[in-house]
């Protein structure tokens, strides 16, 4: 299990990534346990924090679903291949004009 040290780049609260994201807590909740969609670090008071890199995931997450995409679809997808997702949708948005 991650826990947060001082060699880590930065780490953020569930309501920061909330509100980076533009998914609820409840949401980001749901992901994790319905779907294993990130594996949030705790602290020592059980809090979550999450990566950048989980921060990035769940950002694409949203963008994927909210184009039409099942959560538990992109939930099983590595970073690297949700990315590749991403730029896949972005081009597919450029041709549509």
């Amino acid at each position: 299990m991650k826990t947060p040290d001082e060699n880590q780049d930065e780490i953020f609260k569930i309501g920061a990534v909330a509100r980076l994201t533009g998914l609820s807590t409840h949401t980001l909740r749901k992901w994790e346990s319905r779907y294993g969609a990130v594996s949030p670090g705790r602290t020592k008071r059980g809090e979550r924090y999450y990566t950048r890199e989980d921060l990035e995931s769940l950002s694409i997450m949203k963008r994927l679903v909210d184009a039409g995409a099942a959560p538990s679809d992109v939930a099983r997808l590595s970073h690297t291949d949700l990315k590749r997702k991403s730029e896949q949708l972005a081009e597919v948005e450029s041709a549509a004009g």
